[in-house]
């Protein structure tokens, strides 16, 4: 539970059961009307701190998910995906901040990435 009186992983787990049939895959992240924190990551959280949401989303319905929540180096990226937390990787802000990300991992100029702060 990210907010006192809030959805926990096991009420969403169970939630999700009703769309289950519907979807092929599962974007799991998290929002707070009530709390910023979480809609917009402060940077005091640690690179893909929302990823053992989608690990439990897998584990429990097989489906292909998608994970976000300050995926700021090509390494937690990677880490994220070996472990198997999730199958596919949601950037925002540091895409915008970088939106050469990809092709400069791609081709080994990961030192020149412009870092979203």
């Amino acid at each position: 539970m990210l907010l006192e009186g809030g959805n926990t992983l096991e009420d969403t787990l169970e939630l999700l059961e009703y769309l289950n049939d519907e979807v092929d895959i599962l974007n799991v992240s998290a929002a707070l009307n009530d709390s910023i924190q979480f809609q917009i990551d402060g940077m005091n959280l640690p690179d893909g701190w929302r990823s053992y949401m989608a690990k439990a989303v897998k584990e429990k319905f097989g489906k292909v998910t998608m994970t976000s929540g300050n995926i700021r180096s090509p390494q937690a990226a990677q880490d994220i995906l070996e472990r198997g937390d999730a199958d596919l990787l949601a950037m925002g802000r540091g895409l915008m901040a970088e939106p050469n990300w990809v092709l400069k991992v791609q081709n080994g100029y990961e030192h020149f990435l412009r870092k979203c702060m």
